[in-house]
């Protein structure tokens, strides 16, 4: 019966402090509605959750999301909520707890009864507003499709501020703030980006004092000049949807409704509301207060965008005189290789004719010793022999070589003779003056001094061939 009756009191001590809390499952509904208008999310469990890490809380969980779309922070954290606030979260929990073992104590047999009577009554209040809940959700989305204010137009937020626009212009002339034309969005990023204010004008045709307001402050040449070179200025209608839309994100209560938005602390907020008939001295004398009381923050805001921006030009050009240096280092490297490489090709082009040329004459030397062996072999015809005939041959240095031969002695065995008996020479080519007439070796190895034309006894000449050869060398 104790448990019983403990269970019973700490229940309705939760259900005390919930209520106290948290909005009613009605309230939730609404605001889970109000939020997908505003920010465009379809998921209604998604929604729900912005709206439960933000206490319920419609304006923060609406921020929030227009900060998140831009990569800011959230306005609103459970991360940093203040020490009063945990505090008291604590006592009043603690507090429940002592309560609930107080009643425990003090437990009597008509309290218990009374409890248990009260139960039915308990579980009849949550089926209903179970009950309620669901037909209110139902009720919430047919009239998300019959209401105007609930359908989505085919119409753009650009289109909504344009009409407005046109609109305003048709009945109270041409004589207004620059109308910024784009989105409310649109309108926070570039104010955020150019470090403006944004001062937003929410239009209600049907309001009795919006004709006066529009007349007498937003036609007003001094409300105009001073606008226009201060802020930026967006106005809409709150019967479109874009209109609507914000309406429902600045929650204002009356018209016309005017309101500054500035950056403050890395996220835009509204920092002055004017709800309601006022004249515009009035609200010059207050806008010139706020902007000057919030004029610092964007400075300093300034400033540390100018800061980061020279910081970011100083690391560009020092990136960039790397990158020129690495490019400098590079190229000389690369031409140091290119020198190293025609070097290295000149070297071995050395190399390679040097090998060349001692191949060349080891040949030689090996040619000349057969040479010798070859004339060691033949004996000279003597001067009657038939078909003899004398060759006297002219050398390089000026020595002579004289020698029969036969007709029928080959070119080669002649070229054998002056090889084995000059050490100078290696590559040459025998020649007679008259007529003029070059015999050589290659093609006619076997040919014999007959079939070459040399029939009789004539002087021939050496022309040295590897001394023209080694001189292009």
């Amino acid at each position: 019966q104790t448990l019983i009756f403990i269970m019973a009191g700490a229940s309705e001590s939760s259900s005390e402090n919930d209520s106290y809390n948290a909005p009613s499952d009605e309230d939730k509904a609404h605001l889970i509605l109000q939020f997908q208008e505003i920010v465009g999310i379809e998921n209604e469990r998604e929604s729900r959750l912005k709206l439960e890490s933000h206490n319920w809380n419609l304006e923060a969980a609406i921020q929030t999301s227009f900060n998140e779309s831009e990569g800011l922070p959230s306005v609103y954290d459970n991360k940093y909520r203040s020490a009063d606030e945990s505090s008291k979260a604590i006592t009043k929990r603690s507090t429940s707890h002592k309560n609930a073992i107080h009643i425990t104590r003090r437990n009597t047999w008509s309290q218990w009864i009374k409890n248990v009577f009260f139960i039915p009554i308990t579980i009849f209040q949550i089926s209903f507003q179970f009950g309620y809940s669901l037909f209110s959700e139902f009720f919430n989305f047919v009239l998300s499709i019959i209401s105007p204010s609930h359908r989505q137009t085919l119409q753009g937020p650009i289109d909504d501020v344009l009409n407005f626009k046109k609109e305003f212009e048709s009945v109270y002339g041409m004589q207004h703030p620059t109308f910024y034309q784009g989105s409310y969005q649109q309108a926070l990023n570039d104010a955020k980006k150019e470090l403006k204010f944004l001062l937003i004008y929410l239009h209600a045709a049907d309001h009795q004092d919006t004709p006066e307001f529009c007349r007498d402050v937003l036609s007003n040449n001094g409300f105009v000049e001073y606008v226009n070179g201060s802020m930026i200025f967006w106005a809409c209608d709150v019967s479109s949807n874009e209109g609507h839309r914000v309406s429902r994100a600045v929650r204002e209560t009356t018209y016309p409704f005017l309101g500054l938005v500035c950056l403050r602390d890395y996220r835009m907020v509204i920092v002055w509301k004017c709800e309601g008939s006022m004249n515009v001295d009035q609200i010059m004398a207050e806008l010139v207060q706020v902007i000057d009381e919030n004029e610092p923050s964007l400075v300093a805001a300034r400033a540390e965008r100018n800061e980061l921006s020279m910081s970011q030009n100083i690391r560009n050009e020092q990136d960039a005189a790397y990158q020129d240096s690495l490019a400098k280092d590079k190229k000389k490297a690369e031409e140091r290789q290119k020198l190293l490489d025609a070097e290295k090709k000149i070297e071995y082009e050395r190399q390679q004719k040097r090998i060349k040329k001692e191949k060349k004459i080891q040949a030689i030397k090996e040619n000349r010793e057969k040479c010798c062996q070859a004339l060691k072999n033949c004996i000279e015809p003597a001067p009657g022999d038939e078909g003899a005939i004398m060759i006297r041959v002219k050398l390089p240095n000026g020595r002579q070589l004289q020698r029969y031969f036969l007709k029928t002695t080959t070119l080669q065995f002649l070229y054998s003779y002056v090889l084995a008996n000059d050490v100078t020479l290696s590559d040459f080519v025998l020649s007679t003056n008259f007529p003029r007439k070059s015999f050589e070796l290659q093609g006619n190895e076997l040919k014999t001094l007959q079939d070459l034309g040399i029939v009789t006894s004539s002087p021939m000449f050496v022309h040295n061939v590897a001394d023209d050869s080694s001189d292009d060398e």
